[in-house]
């Protein structure tokens, strides 16, 4: 083969490909991770093959036998990361509803004032956090309300909710203030 070749046909270098099916179970998902175990165990079993009296050394068979146990396991990281991966864009799709939910964009011209918004979480790789903001139009003008909550979490959300929902003095309808 091309890499025995490169080292004079001295060493076998077979036992490199034991290492392929894990680095491809970081980039692929379970069917490419298995094929690449097909594909390393026939690329062994080839290299021994060539070489008269090799193919079924106990050396070779326990090379094969570690290839194929390593490629299981990397078919099952390769499933893992996977769902870990599914569950992750499932978290996060709840998080911008809840975001667009909570922080809703504020309209381009309340009464007299133009406003605008823009929101990026305080805590890195967050969506949403405990800051709050609201711009409305009330009977005794425009009112905004920019705030931060204390805590994180889940109790930063709540306190969020609780503020813009009850206590904030605009009512939630699009920066308009409800017929009520």
């Amino acid at each position: 083969m091309i890499s025995e070749a490169a080292l004079g046909g001295r060493e076998p270098v077979s036992f490199l490909l034991t290492g392929v099916p894990p680095l491809v179970a970081a980039t692929r998902g379970p069917r490419g991770t298995a094929a690449s175990v097909v594909m390393c165990l026939g690329l062994q079993m080839l290299m021994a093959w060539r070489r008269p009296g090799h193919f079924d050394e106990q050396h070779h068979v326990a090379l094969y036998v570690a290839t194929f146990l390593i490629g299981v396991v990397s078919v099952l990281l390769s499933v893992q990361r996977e769902r870990a991966q599914r569950h992750l864009i499932r978290a996060n799709s709840v998080a911008e509803a809840l975001q667009r939910t909570l922080l809703r964009p504020v309209p381009p011209r309340i009464g007299h004032v133009r406003a605008a918004a823009y929101y990026t979480a305080g805590e890195g790789g967050t969506l949403v956090g405990g800051d709050l903001y609201d711009v409305c139009e009330t009977p005794f003008g425009v009112r905004a309300i920019i705030g931060d909550v204390r805590g994180k979490g889940l109790d930063a959300v709540q306190a969020v909710a609780a503020v813009l929902g009850g206590g904030s003095g605009c009512p939630r309808t699009n920066g308009k203030i409800s017929p009520s």
